[in-house]
C-alpha cells in the first residue's frame, strides 16, 4: 500500500532537506563567533558522546540543531555556551541517563564550558 507512495515521500524529503539545511555561510554573520570556536564545540560535543556512549546519530543530530540554529540567528560567544548547554541537557532526557551519570554529565559540563571559557 505504502509502496506506492515512496517516490513522492522521498521526493518530498529531499525538498524538506533543502528547506531545513543550515546555511554554509552562516560564520560570517557572526559577530562574535568563528570556525575555530565551532571546532572546539564539535571537539567537546565528540569527548561527551564518547563518554556516555550516545549514539552517532545523536552526535550528527547535535551538531545539525547547532548548524541551523547558528544559521537563523546571531548569537554571542556567552550565549553559545548556554546553546550548548541546552542541548546537552536535551540529549541527557532523551538519552535517560541513569543518577550517577547524570552527576558525572553535569561535571562534565561545567568543565567543558569553563574549558570554552578559556
Amino acid at each position: 500500500m505504502v509502496s506506492e507512495y515512496v517516490e513522492e515521500i522521498f521526493d518530498y524529503l529531499r525538498e524538506l532537506e533543502k528547506q531545513s539545511m543550515p546555511n554554509a555561510d552562516y560564520m560570517d554573520m557572526q559577530k562574535e563567533l568563528q570556525w575555530k570556536m565551532r571546532t572546539i564545540l564539535v571537539d567537546w560535543l565528540i569527548e561527551v558522546h564518547v563518554k556516555f556512549r550516545l549514539l552517532p546519530e545523536t552526535l550528527y543530530l547535535a551538531v545539525n540543531i547547532i548548524d541551523r540554529f547558528l544559521s537563523l540567528s546571531v548569537v554571542a560567544l556567552q550565549k553559545l555556551q548556554l546553546v550548548v548547554l541546552l542541548h546537552c541537557l536535551l540529549l541527557q532526557n532523551t538519552k535517560k541517563l541513569y543518577l550517577h551519570q547524570s552527576k558525572t554529565f553535569c561535571i562534565w559540563l561545567k568543565m567543558g564550558i569553563l574549558k570554552m571559557k578559556l
